[in-house]
């Protein structure tokens, strides 16, 4: 958590400040991140911030992570889980979307 700690005291947003940004310096607490999912310690709430972080900074490589928290016996936790899988597949494009339709 200090590399976290670290990069967020420093931080000041600049007039060319992109809406990247902020993801840029989660980027770099990845492994925070990750540990904060994988401790059975983690206070919720702050697991909760965790697991949608990942989704958000490394959508390819969340699901890895989360999928063994996806069967929770907290369903807020599990819930949490399948809302960040969902957002790492991305959104389904209207051509999916009709695929999907039965009639």
């Amino acid at each position: 958590m200090l590399r976290l700690s670290a990069a967020l005291s420093k931080w000041e947003p600049s007039e060319s400040a992109s809406a990247r940004e902020p993801i840029v310096l989660l980027e770099a607490a990845w492994p925070d991140i990750v540990e904060l999912v994988n401790d059975a310690h983690t206070p919720k709430p702050l697991l909760l911030a965790a697991i949608g972080a990942l989704a958000s900074i490394r959508p390819a490589e969340a699901a890895k992570i989360l999928v063994d928290l996806s069967e929770s016996d907290d369903e807020e936790i599990a819930e949490a889980v399948n809302d960040a899988l969902a957002e790492a597949a991305g959104p389904l494009d209207e051509e999916d979307e009709e695929d999907e339709w039965v009639n």
